[in-house]
Formats: C-alpha cells, structure tokens, sequence
C-alpha cells in the first residue's frame, strides 16, 4: 500500500495540512502500534526533561568548584547550605556532587531505555529474522518491512532486487 501525502509548497506555512497528514498517518496504525507510539513518545518527553536536569545541575555544581564562598554569601546554593546544617562548606560540595553524580546516572538509565525503543522502526519490540544462512536478504528486508520484496523492491532503489 503506498501513501501518496502531498507536500506543503512552503514549509511551516500550512500548519493544517501537517496536522492533517500526522492524522492520516496515525490512522493507519493498528490499536497495538498506537499504544507503542505513545509509550514511545512518552518516554521521548521523560528523556528530555532528564537530559535538561543533567545539563541543569552540573552548571551550579562546577560554579561552587570555582568559587565555593559562594556558599557564604547570598543565593540558593547558599540557602541550601545552611538549611543542610552541614559545618564544612567541603563536605557540602561532596554531597552535592554526589547528588549530581545520581541525577546523571538517571538521565543515563533513561537514555539506555530510550535509544532501543526508537531505533526499532516497526515498533514491534522484535529483531527481524534474518533469513537462512547464506541465503537471501529478501526475507530480513520483507519482515523488517512488512512487506513483500516484489512490491516494493523496485521503489527503493537501495534495496536489492530478489534473484
């Protein structure tokens, strides 16, 4: 089945037609598929609030290394230190360096869920069958693809043609 979507002549003019194509193509999806999707898409948006508080608490962290009187002053490191109780401004740097150390091995354990669950086109959570050893690629390509060589072989010109 081939899906002909015609293009909008400029790009981010047509906001409707856009919308009406990802809704097109999201009716094709089968009950199964659209469940996939959003687990998917949901654990896209975890990832990138994840990969934001990484990025987020190493910069006060590496400005307390340069400068720790900061925690003698004013600001929120500062009020964090004292309301730790914690005597010495060093073992306040360790501890939230240790915090940091925690909040990027989350961000790391997202992302390494994250990446297999995007790299799988067909959303099946399987690895094609590869085919018979020595044989064909045909069979790896028609199940990767769902789809049958001949049908589409010809319209992929990458693919290879089945002898």
């Amino acid at each position: 089945m081939t899906i002909n979507l015609p293009l909008p002549k400029k790009i981010g003019n047509n906001r409707h037609q856009m919308f009406a194509s990802l809704k097109e193509l999201y009716s094709l999806l089968t009950t199964e598929q659209r469940n996939k999707l959003l687990r998917l898409q949901l654990l896209v948006i975890l990832m990138s609030f994840a990969e934001i508080a990484g990025v987020v608490s190493i910069g006060p962290f590496m400005a307390l290394v340069g400068d720790i009187d900061q925690l003698q002053g004013e600001g929120l490191m500062a009020e964090l230190f004292r309301a730790t109780g914690i005597a010495d401004p060093r073992d306040f740097l360790f501890w939230l360096a240790l915090g940091v150390l925690a909040v990027l091995s989350v961000e790391g354990v997202i992302r390494t869920l994250d990446k297999p669950a995007q790299s799988n086109p067909a959303w099946t959570g399987k690895t094609p069958d590869p085919g018979p050893p020595g044989g064909s690629s045909t069979s790896a390509t028609s199940a990767r693809w769902n789809c049958s060589p001949t049908s589409t072989a010809s319209k992929r010109p990458w693919a290879k043609k089945p002898k």
